[in-house]
């Protein structure tokens, strides 16, 4: 085992959290199997898969109404407080002007 994780595991001055132990053995199990690039291609794939699956929610949703999307997602342009001229210019980066 790893002098520095033996060490921490036995409590020599230093320790891990059970959630850090169990990710760090996440990433050293793989490494020596020799699995380690295709356990983090796989994560990868996983995690774009994911990202993927949100922007063609977001993109849906901004279609079916882009001027209420806009309303419920810029809060700042509706509040109080905050800058005037933050808002006049946050206004013209998303067309609002063409909106209202």
């Amino acid at each position: 085992m790893d002098k520095l994780a033996s060490d921490r595991f036995k409590k020599r001055g230093m320790s891990w959290s059970r959630k850090g132990a169990d990710s760090m053995c996440q990433i050293v199990e793989p490494r020596e199997n020799g699995e380690l690039p295709a356990s983090v291609l796989r994560k990868r794939r996983i995690k774009e898969r994911t990202e993927k699956k949100i922007l063609a929610s977001l993109r849906r949703e901004v279609r079916k109404d882009p001027e209420a999307w806009l309303r419920k997602h810029m809060p700042l342009l509706e509040s109080r407080s905050g800058d005037p001229w933050v808002k006049e210019v946050l206004r013209g980066l998303a067309g609002y002007s063409m909106i209202a």
